[in-house]
């Protein structure tokens, strides 16, 4: 599978312009095996959770988020309306946590 680009850069969700990433990244996309993986990886997920695969270095990778972003843990979704789930049922539930303790 090759990736898909833009001019010099590659394009990791080739759906929005914001997923052109730095050259960096690229080198660091193509140095582990990333461009190649494609939707397979899906399909060599024993644990359930892409977020546990260490080949290739999906786990590792989402520690790097987690950092970049200042927070302990990063996960990803699978599309913008799991993410809009995520957070929503998140505060939902903190906000029942708080109206019960009250």
């Amino acid at each position: 599978m090759k990736p898909y680009r833009y001019k010099d850069k590659i394009i990791v969700n080739p759906l929005m312009r914001g997923g052109i990433v730095p050259d960096d990244v690229q080198k660091r996309l193509f140095e582990e095996g990333w461009a190649e993986v494609g939707y397979s990886v899906c399909f060599d997920c024993i644990e359930g959770r892409s977020g546990l695969i260490t080949k290739p270095g999906i786990k590792s990778f989402l520690g790097d988020v987690a950092a970049f972003y200042g927070g302990d843990a990063a996960e990803h979704t699978f599309g913008c309306r799991g993410a809009q789930f995520s957070v929503m049922n998140t505060i939902r539930e903190r906000m029942t946590d708080e109206k019960t303790s009250e």
